[in-house]
């Protein structure tokens, strides 16, 4: 961890956030055009749909980073590349799925506030 990060640790710049979290609503949208089985869904069906490809993704950087360890544990390096993609996509993933379950950033950052309290 980087320590002037935590000299910043009582607030949170949302607005970089926020606008992450919107390049990649933009960038990954959950609809028809990029996911044709959607076309027609309604509200309930796209939700589910979302929920569930997010997870498959995750699932995918999971077995990824799973991989490196497993490489590590037999006597090998791990390659922090792919270790650095594997995270970088599950926070895609993880803010994509905020996205989809209507969690704001605001939200987001005071769901983990919470979260980083309640382990002091």
């Amino acid at each position: 961890m980087n320590p002037a990060a935590g000299a910043q640790d009582s607030t949170m710049d949302l607005t970089r956030l926020h606008d992450l979290m919107l390049k990649i609503r933009v960038s990954y949208p959950f609809d028809a055009a990029h996911y044709p089985e959607l076309k027609g869904a309604d509200v309930r069906k796209t939700l589910e749909f979302a929920v569930e490809h997010s997870l498959m993704h995750s699932i995918k950087s999971l077995g990824t980073i799973a991989a490196e360890s497993e490489r590590a544990d037999h006597g090998g390096q791990m390659d922090h590349g792919n270790l650095y993609k594997a995270t970088a996509k599950m926070v895609i993933n993880v803010l994509n799925l905020a996205n989809a379950i209507g969690v704001s950033a605001e939200e987001l950052a005071i769901g983990i506030r919470h979260e980083l309290d309640s382990h002091r």
